[in-house]
């Protein structure tokens, strides 16, 4: 058969016969090809369908072919597919943002890595972070023991300098 780029197609071939499998033993890799999924199943080229349980835990968690999530990515497409690392990205500070929120700190910073390498610099920089700074103490003067939820606001006077500091606490019950 031949394609539109006048490239021969030798269907024959399988993905054993044309892909490297780098992080197995070429003459042993023996797995299935995967054409499609839903749920927690795979649909394999020779047409069965299995339950994944070797996939990562985004596929594990939200399924393959989730509707929302394959509207998410398209949706994201659309606007953009791709910008490096280097550069800022909405979604990355939106993912931040959301991740600091349900943190119930106020001032975090989320750290994003691409591979376990960049894990040295991530933890260097914490390690600075940790190295200036300070703990405050609070005691309430509200008597009540009602299990009520309490804001509190930490501000700094220092200029450059940024409190990290939860948003609040629940009051004793007892």
């Amino acid at each position: 058969m031949r394609t539109a780029f006048g490239d021969w197609i030798l269907l024959a071939l399988t993905e054993r016969d044309v892909v490297l499998h780098s992080w197995c033993v070429q003459a042993d890799w023996s797995a299935p090809t995967v054409v499609g999924g839903r749920g927690a199943k795979l649909k394999l080229a020779d047409g069965r369908e299995i339950l994944d349980l070797s996939s990562l835990a985004e596929c594990s968690n939200l399924g393959h072919q989730h509707p929302r999530l394959v509207a998410a990515i398209r949706e994201q497409a659309e606007r953009l597919c791709f910008v490096t690392s280097a550069w800022g990205a909405e979604p990355r500070a939106a993912l931040a943002r959301r991740l600091i929120e349900l943190s119930g700190f106020t001032g975090g910073r989320v750290f994003f890595t691409r591979q376990v390498s960049e894990l040295a610099s991530v933890y260097g920089q914490i390690a600075d972070e940790l190295s200036s700074q300070y703990m405050l103490g609070y005691s309430s003067k509200n008597p009540k023991r009602d299990g009520a939820w309490r804001r509190i606001v930490v501000r700094v006077a220092a200029p450059n300098s940024q409190a990290r500091a939860k948003q609040g606490y629940y009051a004793p019950t007892s």
